[in-house]
């Protein structure tokens, strides 16, 4: 009787694969739901550093009584430097050189190796700038938005856009942030709450990283020639193509102005109203009411809900 109570006191080798077994289908299922928990965790987060951005560009408005420019051209220093002081960052402000000259130049470019929590959403797994020069540099996620290119669908008037013929893209200019753009509340004639200020731009597959601190000119000041057909967008966008779109614009710098709001998220992108609310954008939102949420003042009836 002893010897048979020890033959059966362990479990048998089918029993062991047995339980092995359940165990991979219960992982098989959790998995999902745990990386689905993650990125509802990381979502959620990138919509807070967009209602802190709009937290600090409406502070800016307070004090300057307008929003930063996207871009100022005499320094190409981008929005996101200008907003420093109201995201407790002044320390980091007052050692920037805001005298004309590129960005490139030093106690310029050397911030770009900052990284601000703020600016990166947590889901892009590319944090740094894709510049050769300045690979170490952290890049900026939430690009200003310009404005819309093409038909106004209600009015069908063109939209606003400065130089669209050069390679670049040219620039829009009835969004919220542009090159030396100089907005306030009382130009947003759709309603603070119809109009885009900041979208994502972290979509990994199809996106031109750059330094946070880089905000784009007309003029390049470290050579001598201009850029007046040809201006660049680097902390900005045109509202050109549909959100995580294919777009096959060209290789650098051809088309870069109009490289598309994009992110990591699962079927669409972040963006932060004129009011200072997030709003989830999907990638299927219909393609007029998304260029009408991007102007500030196109008189069109509807827009992203």
């Amino acid at each position: 009787m002893t010897q048979r109570r020890m033959l059966h006191s362990g479990f048998t080798l089918v029993e062991l694969l047995v339980v092995i077994a359940i165990i991979g289908v219960l992982i098989a299922l959790l998995l999902p739901a745990v990386q689905q928990a993650r990125e509802a965790a990381r979502r959620a987060q990138c919509q807070n550093n967009l209602k802190q951005l709009g937290l600090a560009l409406h502070t800016y408005h307070d004090t300057h009584l307008k929003f930063p420019p996207g871009a100022v051209d005499v320094n190409w220093l981008s929005w996101a430097v200008l907003i420093l002081p109201q995201i407790e960052q002044g320390p980091l402000f007052d050692q920037f050189n805001f005298n004309a000259g590129s960005y490139t130049n030093t106690n310029k470019y050397i911030h770009g190796l900052n990284r601000m929590p703020m600016y990166l959403c947590p889901s892009s797994n590319s944090e740094h700038s894709l510049d050769p020069s300045y690979l170490n540099d952290y890049t900026l996620h939430y690009m200003g938005v310009a404005g819309p290119k093409g038909t106004n669908p209600a009015t069908l008037a063109t939209y606003a856009v400065e130089k669209e013929t050069s390679s670049r893209g040219g620039m829009a200019t009835q969004g919220m942030l542009y090159i030396d753009s100089d907005t306030r509340f009382r130009s947003i004639t759709d309603g603070t709450s119809n109009t885009f200020i900041l979208g994502e731009s972290s979509w990994n597959k199809k996106n031109k990283f750059r330094s946070w601190i880089r905000g784009g000119a007309y003029t390049n000041t470290t050579s001598g020639s201009t850029y007046t057909t040809n201006p660049h967008l680097d902390s900005t966008r045109n509202v050109a193509n549909a959100i995580n779109s294919e777009y096959t614009g060209g290789t650098s710098p051809e088309g870069w102005n109009d490289v598309c709001y994009g992110s990591e998220h699962a079927g669409g992108a972040l963006f932060l109203m004129c009011d200072g609310s997030g709003k989830f954008v999907p990638e299927t939102i219909d393609y007029g009411i998304y260029l009408s949420t991007a102007s500030r003042d196109g008189d069109e009836v509807t827009t992203a809900e």
